[in-house]
């Protein structure tokens, strides 16, 4: 007898009420593109009731001096084989099928642009970073992720960069060019990439092309969430 892995979205929510207006946001996005994947979110707030399969609610958060490493603590708790883990801000835009049929891990990578530090050194030490904005995580996964974060006992913002390169950067799907964000204009090494598309600009800047083609948009901030959900009804992406 052969049994069924299981696949599901994952959000952590705070009690904050524009994580948790996002947080539905992207629930509905991942509901429209995705209705038979199943949905978990876990939240300190009993306040806070999305429509998703499995709510767990927290006493508190795990990490108090940092609630972003939350998550880091609650990796193991993740009740699929497979947990497509997404930061409250990012929509699921497009199908991602071809990433849900995928049984490796995934990580989103993203382009490292030296900056000067005060020694007028160059940083970053690496070319590239895993951004948090999707993880796609098997369960082992998740409780190794959970155990090197445990053993660094910091919540550096390489965690994540440093996990993938410790366990082989063979062991994951390394998705590119899979996001955008709606700050698109500020970050340089969207800007250089993409320049080819200056002249099909829509809103934030951004090409029609990237909402119609990229799997992932991410709303960097509360104030661009309903210009965001217009056009994507605009261009008959919408929820």
């Amino acid at each position: 007898m052969t049994s069924t892995l299981t696949k599901g979205f994952v959000w952590f929510c705070s009690k904050d009420e524009d994580q948790q207006k996002l947080l539905k946001i992207s629930s509905s996005f991942a509901k429209k593109n995705h209705p038979e994947i199943p949905q978990c979110v876990f939240t300190q707030s009993k306040s806070f009731t999305p429509e998703v399969d499995n709510l767990i609610y927290l006493k508190e958060w795990p990490s108090q001096n940092n609630l972003r490493m939350s998550m880091f603590h609650l990796l193991e708790s993740c009740p699929f084989d497979y947990n497509h883990i997404l930061s409250n801000k990012t929509m699921i835009i497009n199908n991602i099928e071809h990433l849900i049929n995928d049984n490796k891990d995934q990580v989103n990578i993203r382009i490292n642009h030296p900056r000067k530090t005060q020694g007028n050194k160059d940083f970053p030490r690496t070319s590239w970073f895993v951004d948090n904005t999707y993880l796609k995580l098997s369960k082992s996964s998740c409780k190794d992720l959970a155990k090197f974060y445990n053993k660094r006992n910091i919540g550096s913002e390489s965690l994540l960069t440093d996990w993938v390169i410790n366990k082989g950067k063979d062991k994951f799907t390394l998705l590119v060019d899979s996001w955008f964000p709606t700050s698109f204009n500020t970050m340089p090494e969207m800007i250089k990439k993409y320049d080819e598309f200056t002249s099909d600009k829509t809103i934030f800047d951004l090409p029609k092309k990237f909402f119609e083609t990229i799997p992932f948009g991410e709303v960097c901030d509360i104030e661009d969430l309903d210009d965001f959900l217009r056009y994507m009804k605009e261009i008959d992406h919408g929820i």
